[in-house]
């Protein structure tokens, strides 16, 4: 063993009970390790132990993929020691509670995980031959021109309009309706959370809220009164879905047209799942074209 110290750990309960690391030998200093000299590793920092124990062992190369999966890639470049220790710590956790939870499973419950850890294992090896045999192809600049060209209105001028409204919680009786026409028509009050507010204190179920046209869904009714409503008016009561709305365009915003250059980065990101899309049925066809499948 290198330069370093040993950390013995006995685990009590019922993984000790079971046979689980009865001693855990943890090397340190710097986590270099312990190193397995007769066989060469295969995986890098494989051949650095630097915790096991009965039945288990941790290397450099399991320290390294749980961090990456653990924190991803930027974080994981940019871990301390301490930080390094802990995750050890965790990971060596994770073994004892996996093994002392797998000692507990039915016969039904082990076939079970068996099942999910092969479907995720070929899930693992459809991604790894879909880059070796048919990689997406990158987003190239004729095909942003393309959907750029054939999706303008999307990227031309628009104007959003914002709004405010008045809705009912729940469906209101005929007398509850009565009361807010008649609330709505004689009203003076410009702020209409206050009024509201008023509202509810007389007993009627009804909110405020602000949004933008466009930006989250509304029933169709509400949608076209929106479009054709003149900023700062109120729309006269409506009733969709069993609910009262009252409306107030409060304001106009003008965009004007995207460039091209200003668009390509959406349209990158929309056109490169589809690319993927391609990539998979590609390989697909490759792999299933001298297979026979009998389908029952």
């Amino acid at each position: 063993m290198s330069a370093g110290f040993q950390t013995r750990m006995r685990f009590h309960g019922s993984a000790y009970r079971r046979g689980w690391a009865g001693v855990l030998v943890v090397a340190a200093c710097g986590f270099a390790a312990c190193e397995r000299k007769p066989e060469q590793a295969l995986l890098p920092g494989d051949d650095v132990i630097l915790a096991e124990g009965e039945g288990m062992v941790v290397t450099q190369y399991d320290l390294d993929a749980y961090i990456e999966a653990t924190l991803g890639d930027f974080a994981a470049a940019r871990i301390d020691e301490e930080g390094r220790k802990k995750a050890l710590e965790g990971l060596v956790a994770t073994k004892v509670i996996a093994a002392a939870r797998e000692q507990e499973l039915s016969e039904v419950q082990r076939t079970e995980l068996e099942k999910k850890e092969q479907a995720y294992r070929e899930q693992l090896l459809v991604k790894q031959y879909v880059s070796f045999h048919a990689p997406p192809e990158p987003v190239t600049a004729e095909q942003i021109q393309t959907y750029y060209n054939e999706n303008r209105d999307r990227f031309g001028a628009r104007t959003e309009r914002s709004f405010e409204m008045l809705l009912s919680t729940r469906t209101l009786s005929d007398a509850e309706q009565r009361s807010l026409l008649d609330a709505v028509a004689k009203s003076t009050e410009q702020d209409w959370a206050k009024l509201a507010a008023m509202l509810r204190a007389d007993g009627l179920p009804i909110h405020h809220r602000r949004g933008v046209a466009g930006r989250a869904p509304l029933p169709p009714k509400l949608e076209q009164t929106l479009r054709t409503m003149k900023v700062g008016k109120a729309s006269p009561p409506i009733f969709a879905q069993g609910k009262a709305f009252v409306l107030r365009v409060t304001g106009e915003t003008q965009f004007p047209p995207r460039t091209l250059e200003e668009a390509s980065g959406e349209i990158r990101e929309r056109l490169a799942p589809l690319q993927v899309k391609k990539a998979i049925a590609d390989a697909r066809a490759e792999a299933m074209q001298n297979v026979k499948v009998t389908y029952r």
